[in-house]
C-alpha cells in the first residue's frame, strides 16, 4: 500500500511553509533572481513575491536580500536563514519519507497501518523501545527463542512462551516493538570471555547523576540509543562521556508487542 504526503508548516492556522515554497527559495538560490526562479516555477512575479514577504514576515527576519547595480548587474540571494529554511525542510522530509517506507514496507491494508500506528504511539514505562522484524523463531513446544533484526542496525534474541508466539502471530517477517527496561541492561568494561547473549558494543554519550545510580545514556550500532542505570558501587562508576564499552540484555528480560 502506497503512502504519500506534503510536509507543511503552519502559523495560526495558516500554511505558510510547504514544498512550493521551499522550492521557490531553490530557484532564487540557484538563478539568483526572483524573476527567474518565478518563470523557472511558472508563477507570477507578483505571487513569488508575496510568497518571500509571508515567510519572512512569519519568521520576523528577511529569508531573500537583494542588491542593484554592480560588476555582476545586482541581483537576489538567500540569507543564512534562507539557506536554513531549505536545510531544516530538507532533512525532515527525508524523515518524514523514512516513515512512509517503513509504512509501506510492513502494511498491506488500512487495518495494517492502524496497527502500525498504535505501535508509533505506543508509550510504555520502557525506556529501550525498537522496531524490528522477526528473523526466526526456533523452540519447542514450551518455549521460543526469537531471533530480531532491529531497523537493519543489529541483531538480538528474546525468549517467549511458545503460547504467546502464537498467540501475536510471531513467524519470519513479522514486525514488533521491542522493549527492555534500563535496569535490565548490563554494562561490560570489555568483552567477556564466557558468551553473553545480545552483547552490543556502544558509546557513552552523557551520564545523570542520581542518588544511588547514574542513568547512563549509550549510542549502539546504527545509531540506536540505549539508555542503562549504573549503581554508584559499581566497577565502572568513573564512565566519562566518549567511552566505548559493551551492554547485554537477557533475552528472557526483552518485552516484545505487536
Amino acid at each position: 500500500m502506497k503512502v504519500r504526503g506534503n510536509l507543511w508548516f503552519e502559523d495560526r492556522e495558516r500554511a505558510w511553509f510547504g514544498p512550493g515554497r521551499i522550492e521557490l527559495l531553490e530557484q532564487i538560490d540557484r538563478h539568483g533572481s526572483i524573476a527567474k526562479a518565478a518563470k523557472a516555477m511558472g508563477m507570477s512575479y507578483k505571487s513569488a513575491w508575496e510568497a518571500l514577504n509571508e515567510m519572512s514576515a512569519a519568521e520576523g527576519e528577511p529569508l531573500v536580500i537583494r542588491s542593484t547595480g554592480g560588476s555582476g548587474g545586482g541581483g537576489t540571494r538567500l540569507t543564512p536563514r534562507g539557506h536554513e529554511y531549505i536545510r531544516i525542510y530538507r532533512e525532515l522530509q527525508t524523515l518524514q519519507q523514512k516513515l512512509f517506507d517503513l509504512l509501506e514496507r510492513q502494511s498491506d491494508s488500512l487495518e495494517d497501518l492502524l496497527a502500525l500506528g498504535r505501535r508509533l504511539t505506543l508509550q510504555t514505562s520502557a525506556r529501550n523501545q525498537w522496531f524490528a522484524t522477526v528473523e526466526s523463531l526456533e523452540g519447542d513446544a514450551v518455549g521460543c527463542r526469537i531471533r530480531l533484526n532491529v531497523e537493519e542496525s543489529f541483531s538480538l534474541d528474546a525468549f517467549v512462551t511458545r503460547t504467546s508466539a502464537q498467540r501475536m502471530g510471531l513467524e519470519p517477517g513479522t514486525p514488533v516493538y521491542v522493549l527492555a527496561k534500563s535496569g535490565w541492561v548490563r554494562l561490560h568494561a570489555t568483552e567477556p570471555e564466557t558468551e553473553v547473549s545480545n552483547l552490543l558494543p556502544c558509546t557513552v554519550e552523557s551520564l545523570k547523576e542520581g542518588v544511588q545510580q547514574s542513568e547512563v545514556h549509550l549510542r549502539l550500532p546504527g545509531s540506536q540509543p540505549l539508555i542503562a542505570l549504573l549503581p554508584h558501587d559499581s566497577e565502572l562508576s568513573t564512565l566519562q562521556a566518549g567511552e566505548n564499552l559493551y551492554a547485554s540484555i537477557d533475552p528472557q528480560q526483552i518485552i516484545l508487542a505487536r
